[in-house]
């Protein structure tokens, strides 16, 4: 099984999945965010969170383009992808959109393919 995501004018690998957390599910466009590590999944919007009522149940440390940081962090949220749904841990930010770090998409993914020229992504599922 396979799903498709594209590239956006400005060079966002994007693709469309669910924050799910008990009977609240959001639909959204995920940016591949290839610097997100810290052993985290998704980094989640404020908005988004908000909407979710996600709790957080600690303070982690947190690598981002403008430095070293400490955001809220949570679990027991489903991120679904590709008729996939999978446990995910999540910080909350003041990002723009949610963010899906390669160590998620390495848990559900078999191959990653970013065609530059045609701009899409395409996700083979294990």
């Amino acid at each position: 099984m396979r799903f498709e995501g594209s590239i956006s004018n400005d060079n966002l690998l994007r693709v469309s999945g669910y924050i799910c957390k008990a009977e609240v599910k959001v639909q959204v466009d995920f940016v591949i965010d290839t610097g997100f590590a810290d052993g985290l999944d998704v980094a989640i919007p404020a908005d988004i969170a908000a909407s979710l009522n996600l709790e957080t149940d600690r303070v982690v440390p947190a690598s981002t383009a403008s430095g070293p940081t400490k955001l809220p962090s949570g679990k027991g949220l489903k991120v679904c992808l590709g008729g996939r749904e999978l446990e995910a841990s999540y910080v909350i930010t003041r990002t723009a959109y949610p963010l899906i770090s390669v160590n998620f998409l390495r848990k559900l993914s078999e191959l990653v393919i970013i065609d530059f020229e045609k701009r899409y992504v395409t996700i083979m599922l294990r």
